[in-house]
């Protein structure tokens, strides 16, 4: 992990880089909001057997040289079949959860929800989209939830899952993104008892077998 993220002793907002995400509005609002001399940290996580967003990565690297932008953190984790790597995905999941503070999740679509059910595992503060799966077991006594717009989904993914009928992705409200970031970051220990009452709520009522 980055250096200077753990010397500074940074809090830490966690987000997986994907198409469906929402990692590029979060990386707009992170920039926004939060100024370089901040001990705040946007850590985005790169996992080696999803699509590359090279404009991201391009745009994560023109920031990075920025002196005028808040700081930001690439983390590269590989599947466990690249023994090259040093982090391997399965077997370093609550690693990659601890070493935040808070994950983000401003997705566009998600399907069962797994990434939010682990980070509240353990324990970390949830921000994600108030919409679709994240409703089944976040609230807001867990969680922080963003406001959104329902929009014709702008990506394919009738070829990778198989869907059919019309399809619609949810587009976060970016200034309430925003907020909330802000929020969490001033408000550290009223967040970290939503993040116990979520851990709470999934080690009573979930697991990976249901």
């Amino acid at each position: 992990f980055t250096e200077n993220v753990v010397d500074n002793k940074k809090f830490i907002f966690l987000c997986f880089i994907s198409e469906k995400s929402g990692a590029n509005i979060l990386l707009d609002a992170y920039c926004e909001e939060f100024k370089p001399e901040e001990h705040v940290c946007l850590a985005m996580c790169e996992i080696a057997f999803t699509t590359k967003n090279t404009v991201l990565m391009d745009k994560i690297n023109i920031i990075n040289n920025d002196p005028l932008k808040p700081n930001i953190s690439l983390i590269h984790v590989s599947s466990n079949e690249e023994y090259e790597q040093e982090f391997y995905f399965e077997e370093n999941l609550p690693q990659i959860y601890n070493y935040s503070d808070c994950f983000v999740y401003p997705y566009k679509t998600e399907g069962i929800g797994a990434n939010i059910l682990e980070a509240m595992a353990c324990e970390r503060i949830i921000i994600t989209t108030k919409g679709g799966v994240a409703l089944d077991f976040c609230n807001s006594e867990n969680s922080y939830l963003i406001n959104n717009n329902w929009e014709d989904c702008k990506i394919d993914y009738e070829d990778e899952l198989n869907l059919t009928g019309n399809k619609f992705e949810f587009n976060v409200e970016k200034e309430h993104l925003k907020q909330i970031l802000r929020h969490v970051f001033t408000n550290q220990d009223e967040a970290k008892i939503k993040a116990r009452k979520g851990r709470e709520s999934v080690v009573k009522n979930y697991s990976y077998k249901n």
